[in-house]
């Protein structure tokens, strides 16, 4: 198999970050076993499902969370390590810049409807660029492939796919990272965060959440 082909095979990831329901979120921090239980009994929009594969630590039954995206043909799935290493060997040519202020001091403000995609630059180096498009058809049009809905973030490479890939549970390490360095300077906690794989910019969104 080429390397292209196995990088288009890795880049089935979609939204395995952020949105899928793989690790627990901060949307449901206080929420009861109780209102967890009405809320599953409510009838859901397919198109406003959470996507990804539950596990044990998230308490999502499948009418709140399927792995498969009817609206978007999404389908979660899990990695080789062939396919996870093909996913960390290339390198961004466009990395992001370190972040230098805490960013949930800012409001969040929603953007327009977009995609992140990635852009073979030089196969043989296996160097790509990453960039926001503004949907799918555009992305495709530039000869890029998409790899996840909405625009691109300090996340969205793929050394950071890889670690969302890899383990369907990352928030418990980073929480580990953080109890581990509780009373330690910032940058402990950011090395720790570092070591599970990400990307530094990554890990600082993560240490500052």
């Amino acid at each position: 198999m080429s390397s292209i082909a196995k990088l288009q095979i890795g880049l089935c990831i979609l939204f395995l970050g952020f949105i899928s329901c793989d690790n627990e979120t901060d949307e449901m921090p206080n929420m009861t076993g109780e209102m967890m239980e009405e809320m599953m009994e409510e009838e859901i929009d397919p198109c406003e499902k959470m996507f990804g594969i539950p596990n044990e630590n998230t308490g999502l039954s499948s009418s709140f969370c399927n792995p498969s995206c009817e609206c978007q043909t999404f389908e979660s799935r899990t990695f080789t390590a062939e396919e996870l290493a093909t996913l960390k060997s290339w390198n961004l040519v466009n990395p992001f810049e370190e972040i230098t202020t805490n960013p949930y001091d800012t409001a969040f403000v929603e953007g327009e409807e977009a995609v992140c995609a990635i852009k073979i630059e030089n196969l043989a180096d296996q160097l790509y660029s990453l960039a926001t498009y503004s949907d799918q058809k555009a992305a495709e049009a530039a000869g890029a492939i998409l790899t996840h809905h909405d625009a691109c973030g300090l996340c969205s490479t793929l050394s950071d796919f890889e670690v969302y890939a890899r383990d369907r549970d990352v928030g418990a390490a980073v929480r580990k990272c953080a109890l581990d360095n509780f009373s330690s300077p910032f940058e402990d906690l950011l090395v720790c965060i570092e070591g599970l794989g990400f990307t530094r910019p990554c890990a600082q969104i993560w240490a500052y959440n």
